[in-house]
Order: structure tokens, then sequence, then C-alpha cells
């Protein structure tokens, strides 16, 4: 049977969620004489969100191989990201006490982006800066729903069709062009596609490269003596030139910027796992269980420590980037076992009713 928990998955999550951190809070970097120093060592921060997708198409993929109806499908996921994504929300309304139009606040909520006439893949963002992300991650968990009503058996292949068809014919009927870039420009018309532009962006290829690095792991038989020495050998190699690649994304096909770097770090790291090398960091896995939380409130915590009371406990540099790190990872960990734990055991017992 094909494991379906991977420490190195998590660790990977982890690991691109403090990616990301460090990406919005660069800028505190930039008292030293090397002005640029935050940028150097983070500006392609924005790589963590592109490895959380791939881990995503990876990770739903791979659970679904255990039989499940689409109503325990919708439960899981559902309750796995409404109830910290609205806790996060409230608080960041409480705390900013601003006067948002009804209607941003609805498609917030309803994880619609603010603005569809801004430029992809943001598309106007949304209240809580991050959580535009989470369209993309709710749309995709719609499309493997109805992928997996209609068989089993080839719900991956059938998502991949789905959102690979909207990319090409989407971006083909409102721009008049097929691209992999998913910085796209923005879209100055009306009609069926304004509000829900962003399920045409080409971004959501990084989940139909997670459910194929999910197949490739899934289909490779680490009993195979010979194979399994080769994967010892080729796979760190592997996510060697993907972490390369992350770091320089103009030597991956260009437009498509990180996808394939995540891609082959997904698999490779994978692939090792299932060989039979050992990732055990308690640590950095536990990280990567409160990936989803670190996600969130990082937001909330940098917002916070900007106020004014705060700046006389630290300057810039690198004390308060190391701060705002450590404050978020344990602000995460009280969110993650009073707000996802509870959530989860919530879904398990919701099913287990209904079976």
């Amino acid at each position: 049977m094909v494991a379906t928990r991977l420490n190195s998955i998590q660790i990977m999550r982890g690991i691109a969620a403090l990616i990301v951190v460090a990406f919005h809070i660069r800028y505190n970097l930039s008292v030293y004489e090397q002005k640029n120093l935050g940028d150097l060592m983070f500006s392609n921060g924005e790589v963590g969100v592109y490895l959380f997708f791939v881990i995503s198409g990876f990770i739903i993929s791979l659970s679904t191989r255990r039989k499940e109806s689409p109503l325990e499908f919708s439960i899981k996921r559902l309750l796995r990201i409404y109830p910290p994504y609205i806790f996060s929300f409230a608080v960041l309304l409480f705390l900013l006490n601003e006067n948002y139009r009804l209607m941003d606040v609805v498609k917030s909520l309803i994880l619609i982006p603010l603005n569809s006439h801004a430029a992809g893949p943001y598309y106007g963002y949304s209240i809580l800066l991050v959580a535009w992300t989470l369209s993309y991650e709710l749309f995709f968990y719609f499309c493997f729903l109805v992928s997996m009503s209609l068989s089993q058996k080839y719900r991956a292949v059938i998502c991949s069709l789905i959102l690979s068809s909207l990319i090409i014919f989407g971006n083909y009927y409102l721009f008049g062009s097929i691209g992999v870039n998913p910085h796209t420009r923005a879209f100055d018309g009306g009609g069926i596609f304004a509000s829900i532009i962003f399920i045409t962006n080409p971004i959501i290829i990084n989940f139909i490269l997670g459910m194929l690095a999910e197949f490739i792991y899934s289909n490779t038989k680490t009993n195979n003596k010979l194979l399994n020495k080769a994967i010892k050998m080729l796979a760190p190699i592997v996510a060697v030139i993907s972490v390369w690649g992350m770091l320089s994304p103009s030597m991956w096909m260009g437009e498509m910027q990180w996808a394939i770097p995540c891609f082959g770090l997904v698999t490779s790291l994978s692939l090792l796992e299932k060989s039979g090398v050992s990732f055990e960091f308690p640590n950095l896995v536990k990280i990567g269980a409160m990936s989803f939380s670190i996600y969130l409130i990082h937001p909330i915590i940098i917002e916070l420590l900007s106020q004014k009371y705060f700046v006389i406990f630290w300057q810039d540099g690198f004390t308060k980037f190391s701060v705002i790190i450590l404050i978020t990872v344990f602000a995460s960990r009280i969110m993650y076992e009073t707000i996802e734990i509870p959530s989860q055991k919530l879904a398990r017992k919701l099913i287990s009713k209904i079976r």
C-alpha cells in the first residue's frame, strides 16, 4: 500500500510557508550597507506559493487513492480551509478596524478575488492579502470533486483535462492567445468570465504537475533493487538542480517560472523517501503540519508588529526579521492546535456518521 503521509512533503510545506513569510518581511533587511539584502536573499519568495500548489495537487491525488465519496471529500476540504481562514479573516478585520465595502467582504469570504480587471494571478488580491491563493485552491478542489464524481480511477486525468482546457480555451477567448505565464495582463472586458477570470490563469498548471508527481510516485516500484539504487543516486541530483531552478527561475521555460523546479523537487524527494531514505526531522515536520496556519496568520503578525507601540522594542534588521518569524511560528502553533486540529476532528466525526 502506498503511504499517504510523507515527512518529505510535510517538510517542503513548512519550508514553503517560511519562504513566503521571509519574502513578505524582507524589507526589514534594508537597513544594512547592502540596501537590497532582503531582495538578494528572498526576492524569489513567491516560489513558496508555486510549491504549495504542486504539493496540493500531489496530496489530493494521493489521499483519494483510498476511495471516498464526493461528500466525504467536500467535508474534509471545506473544514480544512474555512475554519482557519474565517478565524484569520475575523482577527484581521478586528485589528484593522477599516470600513471595507460590503462586496469586498463578501468576495473575500467566498474566496473570489477582489478585482477581476486587475492583472493576474492576483486579480486585486483579497482583504487578507495571502488569501488570493485560496481562490485557486478551492477551485482546484471543486474540479477534483467533479472529476472523482465522474471516475474514481481516472480522477486525476479528468481534473488535468479540465484545468488544461480552462487555460487553453479561456486565454484564447479572453486574450486571443495561449500562454503559460501566470502574470497575465489586466482584463478589460465583461461577460461571463468577468468575476471568475482567475480560473483560466496558467498558475493552475502547478496543480496538474502535482498530480503528475503523485502518479510517478505511486507507480514507481521501489522493491526493485536496481531501481531503488538508481533513485537514491539520481533523486538528490534532481533535487539540487530543482532548488537551483527555484533560485534562478529564468532557466526554466521562461514564462512557467518555478513550476518545473517545484515539480522536480516534489517528485525527487517523495521518491527518495519511498526508496527508504529517512526524513525524520520532527521539528520541520511539525512546522509543515502548521504551514497553513503560518501562511494565514503571518500577515496579521506583520501588521500587528508594524504598529507604533511595538517600534520601541527593536529596530529593523535581522533581529526584527527573526522576531517576526518566531512570533509567527508560536502564534501558528496555537492556531493549529485550537482551530485546525479540532476542525479536522470534526470532519472525521461527520464522515463517520454518514458512512
